[in-house]
């Protein structure tokens, strides 16, 4: 009975017979226990975490520059807080940590094409968003669509865009293409082959994941959606 005593005063000393008030990491040292915030992730007084959503035993990952007391959901899988912007890409097979974006001006940002104020993603999870000073293609990951003219440039549907110079398919200028006839579908068609938004036409071809593809194909489509 001694020896019973001895141990639970032990365990109660020295490990808190299993609460365990700090969780060490490979990288860092938390403070306090994080707490289950919002979708995949935790938080503690000042930081966030990934904790992998549905994976058991999964480390947590520390969000750089992460700021718990303003990080927040904003749409699909677009998180955001004081410092910096988050994409969560929906394609991998396993969760993984989100994409930070520490370049975007957050007070400015517009997610465009993502978001409709319901809080879904529109489509395919792929799409535009831009802030004051640039404009980002999203799908796999965020990037930015570089050397456009910003006052002209027009969101044409999730996967094309055009400014008074060039057409863009994602973050990518498409060449030798018709800028006066061009234009991009609009309403979503399922075709067996992808979706309507990854088509798109000019007078003389017709394009799918911005690629010169058949032009009778795009005309079936049309047909389709209009």
């Amino acid at each position: 009975m001694k020896k019973y005593f001895i141990l639970l005063i032990l365990c109660g000393t020295l490990v808190g017979c299993g609460k365990n008030d700090e969780i060490i990491t490979e990288e860092n040292k938390i403070e306090s226990e994080p707490v289950d915030f919002v979708g995949c992730y935790k938080k503690d007084h000042n930081t966030v975490y990934f904790d992998g959503c549905f994976l058991k035993n999964y480390e947590l990952v520390k969000l750089e520059n992460s700021d718990s007391e303003t990080f927040e959901h904003i749409a699909g899988t677009f998180f955001k807080d004081k410092n910096q912007l988050y994409f969560e890409c929906v394609y991998t097979a396993m969760p993984t940590p989100p994409q930070i974006m520490n370049d975007v001006d957050i007070e400015t940002l517009d997610l465009l094409s993502f978001d409709n104020g319901d809080g879904l993603v529109r489509g395919d999870n792929s799409g535009y968003i831009k802030d004051k000073n640039s404009f980002y293609h999203c799908s796999w990951n965020c990037e930015k669509v570089n050397d456009i003219d910003y006052k002209s440039f027009e969101v044409l549907n999730q996967n094309y865009a055009k400014d008074k110079n060039n057409i863009y398919y994602k973050n990518e200028k498409i060449i030798n293409i018709d800028l006066e006839s061009f234009e991009a579908f609009t309403e979503v068609y399922f075709n067996g082959y992808g979706g309507s938004e990854y088509y798109a036409r000019d007078k003389d071809n017709c394009y799918h994941y911005g690629e010169i593809e058949n032009i009778s194909e795009c005309n079936r489509i049309f047909k389709k959606v209009k």
